[in-house]
């Protein structure tokens, strides 16, 4: 009885997370990609970023990082649609919705991005194909840059 409380929350959280909305252009203020990262039982950092179609970036730091809290900064909005191609080039929603092993306590990669409308959310935690990864690694980039300013 557990497990199926504990399926139908995680479920619950997995359906709320991507929400397909018939809207056929994003707006400005609406998160166009977003990349989330857990440490697992590591010293790797946690945090999450989120770009805006505008070219603002948000970085949340939660742990093992120079920038925690709440952060942003600008991108530019052509670097914004750069990465939006490169993430219809590697055509994105014909990922995978999940890439996971039978392994414990690795970092864990959650990366969303919404087009048209509809939203897709991928989880990383092990043996994920090289064209996600270098989408993964896009984002980071952005991330360790650096001129980050906090947000009050």
């Amino acid at each position: 009885m557990k497990h199926l409380i504990y399926l139908l929350a995680l479920l619950a959280v997995l359906i709320s997370a991507c929400q397909t909305t018939k809207q056929t252009a994003v707006k400005s203020n609406e998160v166009v990609i977003k990349l989330s990262k857990s440490p697992g039982r590591s010293i790797n950092p946690s945090y999450s970023l989120e770009l805006y179609p505008d070219g603002k970036a948000v970085l949340n730091g939660r742990k093992n990082m120079e920038q925690l809290g709440n952060h942003s900064k600008n991108i530019g909005s052509e670097r914004v649609d750069l990465l939006i191609k490169a993430f219809e080039k590697a055509k994105f929603f014909d990922f995978e919705d999940e890439y996971t092993a039978m392994i414990t306590d690795l970092p864990t990669t959650y990366i969303t991005y919404t087009s048209k409308g509809v939203c897709k959310r991928i989880r990383d935690y092990h043996g994920a194909p090289e064209e996600l990864k270098v989408l993964e690694k896009l984002l980071e980039d952005i991330v360790a840059e650096g001129n980050w300013q906090k947000m009050e």
